[in-house]
């Protein structure tokens, strides 16, 4: 074998992370799977999964005025950009990307729960872009609101460029851009106020 150099090195991709795995033929995976499914026939309603953005939202914009949310995170002016310490004591699970499919952030949610034996141990990072300007935006900014609030210890929660809603800006589709009907339209106004006052907040 020859000697490995620079230019080898730098064209070498890194190996890949482990990657968790399901056997859906496990009893224990498909029961978690249809109390999935049960849970998302309660976001059918995008009318009520909007209230439920909106109430998580200032749930969480509640715990980060009472400074719940540890030092990470607090009023600031403009971006935040925050090293944060991943644990190396307990798992850590990272889920990205998600853009609005509640189904795939859910089962994630609801897997990583069955994992951690329902306890109190598991690290989720999420990691931006949890909206796509689709129909799913709502409950999946639900999902990642209600994690953030109750599991502030155990949550970080980035912002990616789907989640930056000022109107004069023009990122990647995201919440901003999520379908309704035109009467849920001043209810869709207030849940994309409230999600920008946590966004502002968040690391980046």
């Amino acid at each position: 074998m020859g000697a490995v150099t620079d230019r080898d090195v730098s064209n070498t991709p890194p190996p890949p992370g482990p990657l968790a795995t399901v056997d859906m033929s496990e009893p224990r995976a498909a029961a978690v799977l249809q109390q999935v499914r049960q849970r998302l026939a309660t976001w059918s309603d995008q009318g009520m999964a909007m209230q439920r953005a909106i109430d998580a939202a200032e749930t969480v914009s509640r715990l980060l005025c009472a400074g719940a949310m540890g030092s990470a995170m607090g009023a600031c002016a403009g971006p935040v950009c925050v090293v944060q310490e991943l644990p190396s004591d307990r798992p850590l699970w990272i889920i990205g990307d998600v853009r609005g499919d509640a189904l795939a952030l859910a089962t994630a949610l609801a897997f990583i729960d069955e994992a951690d034996g329902k306890g109190d141990r598991a690290f989720v990072a999420m990691l931006g872009d949890f909206t796509g300007g689709v129909v799913g935006d709502a409950a999946c900014t639900a999902i990642a609101l209600d994690r953030l609030a109750v599991a502030p210890d155990r949550t970080l929660l980035l912002r990616g460029d789907r989640e930056w809603l000022h109107e004069g800006d023009r990122p990647a589709a995201g919440l901003r851009d999520m379908p309704c009907d035109a009467s849920l339209a001043p209810r869709h106004a207030l849940l994309r106020q409230r999600v920008q006052q946590i966004v502002e907040q968040l690391p980046l």
